[in-house]
């Protein structure tokens, strides 16, 4: 406590020192714990609301290619029925609701759920009760719904006589008669879910018979939650799963062939494939990991430099008999004392910049990712061992330096014999520091260089001035004709407003991906070649409203008959299949379907559906068929391109939308432009952290070879004046400097380029047109570090060069 004490007392006699070693410290954890935060809410926290989540499987329908998806109703109740090592389990399944309360109407997210959903993880409820098992027996019979903590509140103020009030979700009537626990989100990530109810309420919710109870063939549950029984490991769980998948698979040949059930412990990230994401998740902590190196390294060099400053004091203290083992505790005092400050500051840090983070990564359907960053003992337990590190990486080494003194010329001079250690340490340091910048500075680069060629990939249609916006009419029970009526007087609506130069209707948005209706064939492609291809549904003047370009052929006409056979390709499409020869009046025929073949009535370019870097490499075939074709189960986007400014249209489209049906939500209201920025957000995230990192490094480094020559040349200010008496020009004492000083980058430049050919490799599935060797990058982060480091050596060998050496000699 008294060594405490002592080292408190020291740091305040410095307090220039202690702040900026502080601050750096801080900004270096901080860092690292915004990133642990985002890595512990995606990957290792339960949700808030989920009980013992260690007793929990997630259970998932599996094929022979081992992909991971849903689950059929009947399997369902099977795999509850005749397993023997879970307590309960829980099925649910995700989908958009439209819920209207006091005259209001909002989109929200929600889940149809079996009856013990809620009890299965253990969520208990805020108010009200959870679903009943009678009430999940029969379809459509019991309209009951849980809310969320957070809609209970901003809908209803909290108020308790909600328990039992009608709402109205997809067009019937529901009565809410629980809310679920504060914070309770749901059973994964990224969506954050309001509504819960029964799974036999899914023909309202969906507009779908009863048939999806009753098929196998129907694998609507998104996932199954299983509680395992007390003493059952995992292991004996996936045992006894693929027993019942064989018995299934015999039972059920013609459904349940190849197909069986897949069990992963809880992780509140859904995927069951985290190769991916962790990949990415470890290059985000890799680099600030370096940057709390730098850190260190910089405040490890400022702690041997105070070292040498009293290395008088440490001469008196041993020579009136205190240990050296004291004043080695005495140096990792005053470490734990600034690390304790920079952890603590570094968790205030860390809370904000984790928000930054979390701000850049886009959620499902345009909902806000539903991660919960508050610190918990995970992250708290991470600033502490960071604190320890940290303590041990800027005491150590200056303590081992403190006790390793003469006493007589410390005495005598306040110089110990050991200077010219203290000085291979500092440039040790330094060089460690200038290391470390050049691989970020790679990193930053390779990164940035990428981003610059994603953003001028040619997606195949305008970008700029084109408004999205999706409305999705089934949730409000519209019917064929309801929707038909709907869409061409909106179109009308839209097409009379001022500043709207086109718009239209489709399935699906841009970078949106696509929808399946098996695989195609035609021309030269046989049958038994048929090949997945992915298509829209699309209303008339859909291509001049994205800007797609139509090479050859007709657009859909605005009154396109409901059943007609017209169909357009894209251009990659049309070389697969009629390679020589003219693609209009071909028909493109359907594998294992009992439709019609479709007649080819356009050809447009290629443009970019899903994935800008791949396709951007490699074209994907596509087709579009009518929108008035099939109406009933597709959510619509609309697209409106301005004749000016873009975002001055949204109240427009807004009011448009609302006078045809003030019951009709509109979500998801963004440029295109935004779009494709979401579309490479791992990229900007990566780029925008590495900048971070890099650029605090560099300016460490700097500062740390200033401070190191500096210091330099006091300790060989008399040489510097003997140089000067004996006749060296001022000139040659400027270039021994900064020859020192260039000397250190060179070593630590070096090693820096060595390391990140190695740790550039990593970043290969984030790059995009760019080499993780790529030569350009590497020089250019070469140069920088030369020219910044230049400039910190200038400054000491610029005084160094001024030293008068008669004054050094006489004071001598």
């Amino acid at each position: 406590m008294n060594d405490l004490k002592f080292a408190f007392r020291q740091l305040l006699k410095n307090p220039g020192f202690t702040a900026v070693a502080v601050l750096t410290l801080a900004l270096g954890i901080g860092a690292n714990l915004a990133v642990l935060s985002l890595i512990n809410g995606m990957f290792l926290r339960p949700l808030p609301g989920i009980q013992n989540p260690n007793g929990l499987l997630t259970i998932g329908g599996a094929d022979r290619a081992g992909g991971f998806g849903d689950v059929s109703f009947p399997n369902y109740l099977d795999l509850g029925n005749r397993n023997s090592v879970f307590s309960e389990v829980a099925a649910f399944a995700e989908s958009p609701f439209s819920v209207s309360a006091d005259s209001l109407t909002e989109r929200l997210i929600g889940e149809m759920v079996s009856a013990n959903y809620f009890r299965t993880l253990g969520v208990s409820m805020a108010a009200g009760r959870d679903f009943r098992a009678e009430e999940d027996e029969a379809a459509g019979r019991n309209p009951v719904a849980v809310i969320s903590h957070r809609l209970w509140q901003r809908r209803w103020n909290g108020d308790p006589g909600v328990i039992g009030k009608e709402i109205v979700i997809n067009n019937h009537p529901f009565t809410i008669i629980g809310v679920a626990a504060k914070d309770f989100r749901g059973y994964q990530l990224p969506t954050a879910h309001s509504v819960w109810v029964p799974l036999h309420m899914a023909p309202q919710i969906q507009a779908s018979g009863d048939e999806r109870f009753v098929g196998r063939q129907f694998t609507w549950l998104r996932r199954l939650a299983g509680r395992l029984r007390p003493g059952v490991s995992v292991a004996e769980a996936e045992a006894n799963l693929a027993v019942l998948s064989r018995q299934l698979e015999d039972a059920y040949p013609a459904e349940n062939k190849d197909r069986s059930f897949r069990a992963f412990e809880y992780s509140p990230f859904p995927a069951a494939n985290k190769t991916a994401p962790r990949v990415f998740a470890s290059v985000l902590a890799g680099m600030t990991l370096l940057v709390l190196l730098v850190v260190c390294a910089n405040i490890a060099s400022l702690f041997v430099s105070r070292a040498a400053s009293r290395q008088r004091e440490s001469a008196v203290r041993l020579a009136l008999g205190s240990s050296r083992g004291r004043l080695v505790r005495q140096v990792l005092a005053e470490g734990s004392i600034v690390a304790a400050i920079g952890a603590g500051l570094g968790l205030l840090i860390a809370t904000e910049g984790a928000g930054l983070l979390l701000s850049q990564v886009p959620g499902e359907a345009g909902e806000p990712v539903a991660i919960d960053l508050a610190a918990d003992w995970r992250v708290v337990g991470f600033a502490g061992a960071l604190a320890l590190l940290s303590t041990l990486g800027i005491g150590l080494l200056p303590a081992l330096q403190a006790v390793r003194v003469d006493l007589l010329p410390a005495l005598r001079s306040g110089e110990g014999s050991h200077s010219s250690r203290r000085s291979r340490l500092r440039s040790t340091l330094v060089a460690v520091q200038v290391a470390i910048s050049v691989i970020l500075l790679v990193v930053s680069g390779l990164m940035f260089r990428s981003l610059s060629l994603l953003r001028e990939i040619d997606p195949g249609m305008r970008v700029n001035k084109l408004v999205l916006a999706n409305i999705d009419p089934r949730l409000n029970g519209y019917d064929d004709e309801r929707s038909r009526r709907f869409n061409q007087v909106l179109l009308d609506r839209l097409h009379a407003t001022p500043g709207i130069e086109a718009a239209s209707l489709a399935a699906m948005p841009p970078f949106g991906g696509g929808m399946s209706r098996g695989n195609v064939h035609g021309g030269r492609v046989a049958p038994t070649e048929a090949f997945s291809c992915s298509l829209n549904f699309v209303t008339a003047d859909y291509f001049r409203t994205t800007g797609i370009t139509l090479l050859r052929g007709r657009e859909f006409l605005p009154n396109e008959p409901r059943d007609s056979r017209a169909v357009i390709v894209n251009q990659t499409l049309a070389q697969k299949l009629w390679p020589n020869s003219d693609a209009l009046g071909e028909l493109l025929h359907f594998a294992g379907h009992t439709e019609e073949p479709m007649q080819v009535v356009g050809v447009v370019s290629d443009s970019i559906y899903r994935d800008l870097a791949s396709e951007a490499r490699q074209p994907r075939p596509y087709y579009y068929r009518p929108l008035g074709s099939q109406i009933s189960d597709l959510p619509i986007c609309l697209h409106v391109r301005a004749a000016a400014d873009p975002t001055a249209l949204l109240r427009s489209v807004r009011q448009v939308v609302a006078e045809l049906d003030p019951h009709l939500p509109l979500f998801r209201v963004r440029t295109l432009n935004t779009l494709r920025d979401e579309a490479f957000w791992q990229q900007r995230l990566a780029a925008g952290l590495v900048t971070f990192s890099g650029g605090l490094a560099i300016v460490l480094a700097t500062v740390g070879l200033y401070a190191a020559l500096a210091q330099e040349v006091s300790r060989r200010r008399r040489e510097i004046g003997i140089r000067l008496a004996l006749g060296a020009d001022r000139p040659d004492v400027l270039r021994l400097i900064l020859r020192q000083g260039m000397k250190l980058t060179a070593i630590g430049a070096a090693f820096g380029l060595a390391a990140s050919l190695g740790m550039t490799r990593v970043l290969r599935n984030l790059l995009y047109g760019v080499s993780p060797s790529d030569p350009p990058t590497f020089v250019a982060a070469c140069l920088l570090i030369c020219a910044v480091t230049i400039l910190a050596c200038w400054l000491p060998a610029r005084r160094a060069a001024k030293v008068d050496p008669m004054a050094t000699l006489r004071y001598e």
